[in-house]
């Protein structure tokens, strides 16, 4: 929001507010009150959001070409990058396409097909650090007033990279190719399998940083390139292999001056000067580590692609021999750096450990990127989950997954709950016939609804030992011309099983209420004449809340009387 203030010193007047790049701005002005200057504030304010949308004109913007900006950026902003490797592609795909447009022409429609266009040739990776630095290069320009626009690559999306496959050297890998290598690269690539370098810090690397005298010998990692930093900004010191002693004791030796792996003038390399790659590839190459080889006729410019790299002749009529060529793997020198991060995670190395030795600020980065795991590496691990084969046996004692009901215990585990204290789970409503001395299995807890349910729902409670009939079917059997059943209808049936514990009062259930809807087809009698019965006194009743309810020995009682 637009706001004024007075400078006291000068006696002015001045307001800040946000132009239509979203900077805030500040500027002097000669109103003579707050409110003037207020109001001229929000003026500006409004005038920059109509910029911002494209429904004012914008101010004169900058005449620089982008060849002028990049001139400046270079002496003003270049030096502070770690690493330098994106200038080699912003020279060879940017500058020469860009370099007399002026600025007010690199709209985000034309920087947008300009990528689009690289992206047939370059890998989606590439094209996202053309798309950073000129988002980077926009930004500077508008921080520093040079640049008075929104920055045209910020409604450039950026393009999904899709992930590459693990590309690493395995052990029997590294152990035929380091023989390989040429001498004078051999000690340089030693330490980068070793210690997980980068190639920076590597030829940056001085004599002074190397202790080998020491009972355990380190190296002090703390530059790269020209840069008094490496690229993350750290200092880590990394513990000297004893396999790796002999090699930088000779770079040490062959060395003239404070570098351990300088040129052969004594000075450093230079990014742009020094193939690593291409070193590695050949190296694998002459050590059998290729794709395959392509065999070529020198005459008729016939080729064929085989394993191996055996003579053959030429199909065609010149008969020529064919002359093999390898097809190098894709190996990169800084594949070496994640050689070593994956060999040190596989024989165990905690990931604090190996995040520290190569230098980086999530350990997220060691497992996602460095940390490439095979197939092999986790059949440890699943062959800890044993499945053996189960049986398929159908006898009647058979268990649990088709197991033998002896067996069921081993492999179902101790119980969760105590045998001792299962019979207190079990509900109201369970049928135990045992002989075990146990109280009855029957929950002492009152339910808080003492209304009974309906007669379709309704069965009547009954002892603790044996189940009773309802007593509307008791009464309806009866008049059925039935015998009528006292002892089901009072809710008791004849014990016939021998006790062994003893009858405890307080688990006895309480007297059962019928309903008057219950009551009346009993006694075959409409509802009116329960209620008749019950007010003349010659049907004891109860009542519960508003209602009435008969006792079933009352009823009892009621149906034996002589009429």
């Amino acid at each position: 929001m637009a706001f004024a203030f007075k400078d006291t010193e000068r006696n002015q007047w001045v307001v800040r507010y946000k132009n239509a790049a979203g900077d805030w701005k500040k500027e002097r002005t000669n109103c003579a009150t707050k409110a003037e200057a207020k109001k001229y504030a929000q003026q500006l304010e409004h005038l920059a959001d109509l910029q911002r949308h494209g429904l004012a004109p914008m101010e004169s913007a900058s005449n620089l070409t982008y060849a002028e900006l990049r001139v400046w950026y270079d002496k003003t902003h270049a030096h502070r990058l770690k690493s330098q490797e994106v200038f080699f592609s912003v020279k060879k795909h940017l500058d020469a396409e860009l370099k007399t447009t002026p600025l007010v022409e690199l709209t985000s429609s034309r920087l947008e097909a300009l990528l689009n266009e690289k992206a047939r040739t370059l890998s989606a990776a590439t094209i996202n650090h053309l798309r950073g630095f000129l988002h980077r290069l926009f930004a500077l320009a508008i921080r520093a007033e040079i640049w008075n626009r929104p920055n045209p690559v910020a409604k450039i999306a950026a393009l999904k990279v899709p992930k590459r496959p693990p590309a690493y050297l395995k052990p029997e890998e590294v152990r035929a190719t380091l023989p390989q290598v040429d001498a004078r690269w051999r000690n340089l690539f030693a330490t980068a399998v070793f210690t997980g370098m980068r190639r920076g810090e590597l030829v940056a690397l001085r004599k002074r940083d190397v202790d080998l005298d020491s009972e355990k010998p380190t190296v002090t990692v703390s530059r790269s390139w020209a840069n008094d930093t490496t690229k993350g900004g750290e200092v880590r010191v990394v513990p000297v292999h004893p396999e790796l002693m002999p090699y930088l004791r000779d770079a040490i030796q062959r060395s003239s001056s404070e570098l351990v792996f300088p040129r052969s003038d004594g000075t450093m390399h230079r990014a742009n000067a020094i193939d690593l790659s291409s070193v590695l590839r050949s190296a694998m190459a002459r050590a059998g580590l290729v794709e395959g080889w392509r065999h070529v006729c020198r005459r008729c410019q016939r080729q064929e692609t085989a394993a191996d790299a055996s003579l053959r002749k030429c199909p065609g009529p010149c008969g020529m021999k064919l002359w093999p060529s390898p097809i190098h793997r894709r190996e990169r020198f800084h594949d070496l750096r994640h050689t070593t991060a994956t060999l040190l995670l596989k024989i165990g190395t905690p990931l604090a450990i190996v995040q520290r030795l190569v230098g980086h600020s999530d350990p997220a980065i060691t497992t996602e990127i460095y940390g490439h795991l095979e197939a092999e590496d986790a059949r440890a691990h699943l062959e800890r989950l044993s499945l053996s084969p189960l049986a398929t046996t159908t006898e009647p004692n058979e268990g649990v997954l088709g197991l033998a009901a002896s067996d069921c215990a081993e492999f179902r585990g101790p119980p969760v709950v105590p045998e001792s204290v299962i019979w207190q789970n079990k509900g109201p409503g369970s049928k135990d016939f045992s002989n075990e001395t146990r109280p009855f299995n029957v929950s002492g807890r009152q339910d808080l609804n003492l209304r009974p349910l309906g007669p379709e729902g309704r069965s009547a409670l009954t002892h603790a030992f044996a189940p009773a009939l309802p007593a509307s079917q008791a009464l309806a059997n009866a008049g059925n011309g039935e015998s009528l059943d006292l002892h089901g209808l009072a809710g008791f049936t004849p014990i016939v099983t021998q006790l062994t514990a003893p009858v405890r009062r307080r688990f006895e259930l309480p007297e059962e209420l019928l309903t008057v809807a219950e009551v009346a087809p009993l006694l075959r009698v409409c509802k009116a004449t329960v209620y008749k019965m019950v007010k003349d006194g010659s049907l004891p009743a109860v009542r519960v809340l508003n209602g009435v309810r008969i006792r079933r020995s009352t009823l009892v009682q009621f149906a034996l009387r002589p009429a």
